[in-house]
């Protein structure tokens, strides 16, 4: 909310009068206050709940921080505040001295809703309204530290930077922070420093009772301040809807934090109400026995891997997939660690039978939101549409990596006003009785034998702005366009005029075909470029029609309207015998030439398009509808409506087609009816037919069957039915059920094993599933988000023009082999080791191989004397993002392989462990095992890397572009050559050195022995690991432990055909964690 003008004067001055007095006297009635002026204690008191860490110091509440833990310091608790408006200031007496991450946060919420125990980061959230933050780096998305600001959705967002001693514009004398809180409008303000900063949303809307501060990452050497005092909450200018309490200024409940530390008694907290169907086994027997075997390493004093046990109070809801943890070390024996005393087999017995009833009683989560793409999709569908919808979108959190988990698909305030956003776009892009808006221009270029460009002189006249056309034909082929090369700038070959008000979609469709009178030339790639952004990059191989429908808003904005370019490029470096090949040599650079480019020739000479040795795109035809407004229902559904009319039997009939395709299944009349009364009254105010709907039609959109997958066990059996159509087609096909799925779904057949498995075979075949399925699967399965390192010898021309597409030919080499694993039902062992892998031109000259051509990808095997062998773990595009500031940092690829080859992801480190930097001081002159030794002589490293840094080091023969080497330089430097950058060998080389162990002692000596140990100890890890990321990609959870059982099932029944991977994901779809949960 906007502060009032004399709230700013009051504001203004308080550093002069002091706050608290100033505030108790100038605004409402007092609900409580604090100036800690009392003498120096260990016990704060006046009802404050603290850690040991926080006491009573020179008149101010005192932090004295050295663990660096994610844990709640002081809470006090007051009447809760229901409504109307409150008003809190405390003085910020913090000021960081060399801290580099941490976080401060002061809270404001409902407590019995907060956490007592953040064991989470997403804990942080709970029950909290006000979430104020300061502090720098990882515990505030990664901003400076220093900076200030507030938690939204797991989001921070900036105010300002405060109380850091090295920036002296953030220095302020007197750092005082007020809010003012409206609970009805579910908004606060925040002021600091004379300025304020209004209408802030509230984390979660609904009471509020406590105030607490939380911190992370903090050591006491870290702050030369680290305090607060003056502390006061008082009425705001709306009368507050107060709920007493009973005592004046007294908590109405005890707080589990201790008050003082008592290490004599208990440290797990059984008293008050606990969570679950049985908690009185878990006071008897699972405290007790959690008490001596667990709370020593994951307790008040030590959070390994940041957990905290001592704070457990049952099983609650919000610890489900902790529990599954806890269930899956304990029966895999992993936990208690070996060196510890262990639980007894009737204790184990009793403990996961426990687990096992508790989570069975609170059930699985049934449903979830749509995610950015999925949602698109969907929007696609429902419209006939071809637009990018997702494009505009904010992200999706993740669930272990993966965009459908539930949990993660939270919405914000700001997401659904895109959503509205893009709805809206989406409804606006059909019509029903209106005409088209406007013209639709056209060219036919196959007959042209000259001048092709002069088709388009006609379009001048309406104000078309014609750009780079094709200058030369050849008749009965099209207007030809000329390749170009990487790194050549694009321009545009026509311009269009926006849309009314700059908004609504724009179209075009061409008709193109390749063309080369030489056959040593490669297949020219287009690159379509629409309003400033790469639309599409595809090869073309023969005649095609594509057609592209923008949306308007997202384009770049130019003064000569919309711009289309369609763009020939050449992906790769090649030559044609008869022709010179051109050589960019720099002679000071490279001695040696720049090696293979292109060929080059004459071009006065050689005028044809058959005399010159490149590939073209010939455009036969091209269609442009700068402003495009859609017929709907498309004439290609084949809907029976009958003819549309201003009545409201076409809009019943329009309304009913729409939501059962929106819907997703059948819809009742009752369901219809209250958007049919919402029609009818926008016809009443007066809206045109096409308007009214329009506007029904987007409330659909944003009701909660659209927007959301029903559940599979759904009360009623035939929405359940339907639900499994839908969670089975957006896994496979990222999109709605077609009439096939929906037909099964309505006669019930879906659920048959045979019927869903055949299906499932169905949505496979479909080309659609690539980009739908295994692209984003495998992307999110092996975390192939991160950058690319490409590297060179030497400073060559051809290496660096073809650097973009060699990289995306990386990454697709692992989509592409994971696919074709998939779909020939390979075994397993093949992720880890065989005979071929997947390549195309560019990654065959970076791996050495001849004789293949073109850039799309095909199955290649490999020759024998090929050391990297086959497996994803080989490939380029998997270690060339696993390196660190030119080295290949065997911590990364360390950990990467416990997370996903071993199933065994390696704890998160401690907060105040600082990050290994081998480029600096005396690092920068240790060898990679030297490094290692020297991280692992910190014993809160040593946990993990005496695990990880071994399984590393496998993968040193291959160098930081994912290249087999036998040797390894000293050091690498940066070299440089028309802005392009390169890391090249300095110093003595030496042999590689790949001898390592893995976690269970087996050692190695070379990758290939890795390899083969891996498969003969971990394969089964290897499995499940996969069959686990499958089931949360299908269901949107983390598997529980009915799950797991289901896992293990379909596991045993495929172990002895080596675990095919297509069998095994299609009976994911016959368990009941897919069909029934």
């Amino acid at each position: 909310m906007p502060v009032s003008s004399p709230f700013l004067v009051r504001y203004a001055i308080l550093p002069l009068i002091g706050c608290c007095f100033l505030f108790c006297a100038a605004e409402g009635q007092v609900i409580f206050k604090d100036n800690f002026n009392r003498a120096n204690s260990s016990r704060v008191g006046n009802g404050w709940m603290t850690t040991e860490s926080v006491f009573l110091k020179d008149k101010a509440l005192h932090f004295q921080l050295n663990d660096g833990e994610f844990r709640p310091r002081a809470s006090r608790m007051f009447p809760k505040l229901e409504g109307g408006s409150f008003k809190v200031s405390f003085s910020l007496d913090w000021l960081r001295k060399d801290e580099g991450t941490w976080g401060f946060y002061m809270q404001l919420g409902n407590n019995a809703e907060m956490p007592k125990s953040l064991i989470y980061e997403r804990d942080l959230a709970k029950g909290v309204g006000v979430n104020l933050a300061w502090g720098g780096r990882d515990a505030i998305g990664g901003e400076e530290p220093g900076s200030f600001g507030y938690f939204k959705d797991m989001m921070f967002h900036k105010l300002f930077m405060a109380n850091d001693s090295s920036a002296k514009n953030t220095l302020v004398d007197n750092p005082v922070v007020t809010l003012e809180v409206d609970l009805d409008a579910g908004t606060y303000a925040v002021g600091f420093n004379g300025k304020t900063y209004p209408n802030i949303p509230l984390e979660n809307e609904g009471p509020i009772d406590t105030i607490r501060f939380v911190t992370t990452g903090c050591s006491k050497t870290g702050f030369l301040k680290s305090s607060i005092d003056d502390l006061i909450l008082l009425e705001g200018k709306k009368p507050v809807v107060a709920k007493s309490t009973g005592k004046n200024d007294e908590p109405t409940v005890s707080y589990p934090q201790k008050v003082e530390k008592q290490p004599s008694s208990p440290r797990m907290q059984t008293s008050g109400e606990l969570a679950g169907v049985d908690p009185k086994t878990f006071k008897n027997h699972l405290a007790p026995l959690m008490e001596k075997h667990c709370v020593g390493c994951h307790g008040p004093d030590k959070q390994k891997a940041r957990l905290r046990f001592d704070r457990v109070r049952g099983f609650q809801i919000s610890d489900r997939h902790l529990w599954t943890k806890i269930y899956e070390q304990i029966s895999h024996g992993e936990m208690p660690p070996e060196d510890e005393s262990q639980l007894s087999p009737s204790d184990k017995t009793k403990v996961l039978a426990w687990i096992v009833k508790e989570q069975r009683a609170l059930g699985a989560g049934s449903t979830r939101r749509l995610n950015r793409r999925e949602f698109g999709s969907a929007l696609r569908d429902v419209t006939g549409l071809n637009v990018d919808f997702s494009y505009s979108l904010p992200g999706d959190g993740k669930v272990d990596g993966f965009d459908t988990g539930a949990e993660a698909l939270q919405d914000a305030a700001d997401s659904v006003s895109q959503v509205m956003e893009v709805t809206r776009r989406a409804v606006d892009g059909i019509r029903f009785l209106e005409p088209a808006p406007g013209r639709i221009y056209k060219a036919d270029l196959v007959n042209v034998e000259k001048d092709p460009h002069r088709k388009f002189d006609s379009w001048k006249k309406d104000g078309l702005t014609l750009g780079k056309l094709p200058r030369f034909a050849k008749s009965g082929l099209g207007a030809l366009g000329e390749t170009r090369w990487p790194g050549d700038r694009t321009s545009s070959m026509f311009s269009v005029p926006y849309p009314p008000r700059q908004r609504g979609l724009s179209r075009v469709k061409i008709g193109i075909i390749s063309y080369s009178n030489f056959p040593d030339v490669p297949n020219p790639v287009l690159e379509v470029k629409i309003g400033g952004r790469i639309h599409d990059r595809q090869e073309i191989t023969g005649p095609v029609e594509l057609e592209y429908q923008v949306q308007v808003e997202d384009a770049i904005k130019s003064n000569k309207g919309l711009s289309f370019g369609f763009t020939p490029r050449v992906p790769v470096a090649y030559a044609v015998k008869g022709f010179e090949n051109e050589d960019k040599s720099k002679p000071e650079k490279l001695p040696n030439g720049a090696g293979l480019y292109r060929p080059t020739w004459d071009k006065k000479k050689l005028r044809k398009a058959e005399e010159q040795p490149i590939p073209f795109v010939a455009f036969q035809r091209i269609e442009v509808e700068p402003h495009y407004i859609a017929a709907w229902p498309p004439v290609g559904w084949n809907v029976d409506i009958g003819e549309i009319t201003d009545s409201l039997q076409s809009a019943e009939k329009l309304l009913a087609l729409w939501m059962e395709r929106a819907y997703r299944r059948k819809v009742e009349k009752t369901e219809r009816s209250q958007f049919m009364a919402f029609y009818k009254q926008l016809r009443k105010d007066g809206m045109s037919f096409d308007n009214a709907l329009r506007s029904t039609f987007q409330s659909v959109l944003l009701s909660p069957p659209f927007r959301y997958l029903d559940s599979t066990a759904h009360q009623d059996r035939k929405r359940a039915n339907y639900a499994v159509a839908s969670r089975l087609s957006f896994m496979l096909l990222g999109a709605p059920p077609d009439q096939e799925l929906l037909k099964l779904a309505a006669s019930g057949q879906i659920r048959n094993d045979q019927v869903i498995r055949a299906q499932a075979g169905r949505l496979l075949k479909n080309k659609r599933s690539f980009d739908a399925f295994i692209r984003p699967f495998v992307t999110q399965w092996l975390e192939m988000e991160q950058p690319i390192t490409l590297v060179d010898d030497r400073l060559g021309m051809a290496s660096y023009k073809f650097r973009a597409h060699l990289q995306d030919s990386m990454r697709e080499e692992t989509w592409r082999y994971f696919e074709k694993l998939l779909f020939e039902n390979r075994p397993a062992r093949e992720l880890i080791e065989s005979d071929w892998t997947m390549m195309n031109e560019a990654l065959a000259r970076h791996y050495g191989y001849e004789r293949i051509k073109g850039a799309h990808l095909r199955k290649v095997l490999l020759r024998q004397s090929d050391k990297r062998g086959g497996g994803i773990m080989s490939h380029a595009g998997i270690q060339s993002m696993l390196t660190w500031m030119g080295e290949n940092w065997v911590i990364y690829r360390g950990a990467w392989v416990a997370r996903h080859i071993l199933d065994d992801p390696p704890q998160l480190p401690p907060l105040e462990v600082p990050e290994l930097d081998p480029s600096k001081g005396d690092l920068k002159h240790m060898t990679p095992r030297e490094l290692m030794a020297f991280h692992a002589k910190d014993a809160k490293c040593a946990v993990c890397h005496i695990k990880l840094d071994p399984i590393g080091f496998a993968f040193q023969n291959f160098d930081l572009s994912g290249r087999w080497r036998d040797v390894e330089y000293a050091s690498y430097a940066v070299d440089e050559l028309d802005g392009k950058m390169a890391w090249r060998g300095k110093g003595k080389t030496r042999p590689v050195d790949t001898s390592g162990k893995l976690p269970g002692g087996e050692e190695y000596q070379t990758y290939d022995e890795f390899r083969k140990v891996v498969l003969k100890h971990y394969q089964k890890d290897l499995v499940r690991g996969l069959m686990k990321k499958f089931m949360l990609y299908a269901t949107g959870r983390q598997p529980d432990i009915d799950d797991l059982e289901e896992i293990e099932e379909i596991m045993k029944q495929n172990v002895a055909k080596g675990y095919p991977l297509k069998d095994m994901l299609l009976e994911v779809f016959q368990t009941d964690a897919f069909l029934a949960h």
